[in-house]
């Protein structure tokens, strides 16, 4: 986006985020001075005395196993002149540690040179808290769970699913489902799995998977998406338990999309 842009975009920015409750930021990397909004200034721990309107006012508030990761998706975003996207918690001055999102886009001049990064920034952390206290029940279950992103790589793989594939989840964790188990492919799980990841509509099938597996899955979900959160991109899993002395198991729950979890089948049950 051309400098020249930036007076009618800032105001309608301005608008949206106020509107929205979110911290707006305006950082001017020719002068080097960091604006921030009333809210941003209020969610970093700050008052207007005591923000000084530099970066490093920024860094003090990043948690230092953060802050290598965020200067990094920073630089890259100024020196590519792209867009900024970027999590990370903060430590604010009663000890407390909050999440923050932050998306920017970077302002060029007619020469190219990145010159500001406008953006946004809100708090995540009932986000966060929500997703460990999923996660924590994921690897209590006794069944089998596991998120695959749109890439179909692994993205989660519970303690149960790492038994039951027989493979350490170092081992599938960003792996492609299909090169992992490719005796999937042009069987009924593909043509199932496809349908859902692309229509985000439900599934209910039975298939058999051979060795090393050797075990009949019955699957079943229901797509559907939540309100609360923009739909962002779409993820796959589901969940499955053995049955001592038979070749069958089941899975069944829900899928829905969301930027964080997004579709999800589980728990499972006997049958």
């Amino acid at each position: 986006m051309q400098a020249s842009d930036y007076e009618s975009t800032r105001t309608r920015w301005q608008l949206a985020i106020e509107a929205a409750g979110i911290g707006g930021f305006d950082w001017n990397l020719v002068t080097g001075e960091l604006s921030w909004d009333d809210r941003l200034v209020e969610l970093f721990g700050y008052d207007k005395a005591s923000f000084d309107q530099s970066f490093d006012a920024f860094s003090a508030r990043l948690h230092p196993d953060d802050l290598p990761r965020v200067e990094h998706a920073l630089r890259q975003a100024i020196d590519s002149c792209s867009d900024y996207d970027a999590e990370y918690r903060i430590v604010r001055p009663d000890g407390q540690t909050r999440w923050m999102q932050a998306r920017g886009r970077t302002l060029r001049n007619e020469g190219g040179t990145a010159v500001r990064l406008l953006g946004a920034a809100y708090d995540t952390t009932a986000v966060q808290q929500g997703d460990a206290r999923v996660a924590r029940v994921l690897e209590s279950m006794s069944a089998a769970f596991c998120l695959v992103d749109r890439s179909w790589c692994f993205s989660y793989v519970n303690a149960e699913a790492e038994r039951f594939l027989g493979v350490n989840r170092d081992g599938l964790l960003g792996q492609d489902m299909w090169q992992m188990f490719p005796a999937m492919l042009g069987t009924d799980f593909e043509r199932h799995y496809r349908r859902a990841m692309d229509r985000n509509e439900p599934a209910a099938f039975e298939a058999y998977y051979p060795a090393p597996l050797n075990v009949a899955f019955r699957v079943g979900g229901d797509a559907r998406r939540r309100r609360d959160r923009p739909a962002l991109h779409r993820r796959a899993g589901g969940a499955a338990r053995s049955v001592p002395g038979r070749r069958a198991c089941a899975a069944a729950g829900t899928m829905r999309r969301s930027p964080r979890s997004g579709c999800c089948i589980g728990p499972s049950f006997d049958t």
